[in-house]
């Protein structure tokens, strides 16, 4: 197979860092993106057409994820607030501000 048998697109690139967001392992992904003759794909070429994608994955989701909880937080949902202390400030930080 070439690299000329597919053509990523802006669907398939937002599915890639989706699929990353959620660590699916690349032998998955390649299950799911068709070539432009209906055969998955190999490891390789998604690697070669979607490297910035599954590395950035992860780490926009989980930007996601504390923005998120920040709102919450914010906003006095007290279980989003400890959890967030907790993280970001110690557990001390969490004990000083029950007590």
């Amino acid at each position: 197979m070439t690299n000329d048998s597919f053509a990523p697109t802006a669907e398939l690139r937002l599915l890639v860092e989706n699929m990353a967001a959620v660590d699916t392992p690349l032998s998955e992904m390649v299950l799911i993106m068709p070539n432009t003759s209906g055969q998955p794909i190999t490891e390789q070429i998604l690697r070669e057409h979607f490297q910035r994608e599954i590395d950035t994955g992860k780490a926009k989701a989980n930007f996601q994820v504390k923005q998120a909880l920040l709102r919450k937080a914010i906003a006095g949902d007290v279980a989003c607030l400890i959890s967030w202390l907790e993280t970001h400030s110690g557990a001390d930080a969490v004990i000083e501000i029950l007590n």
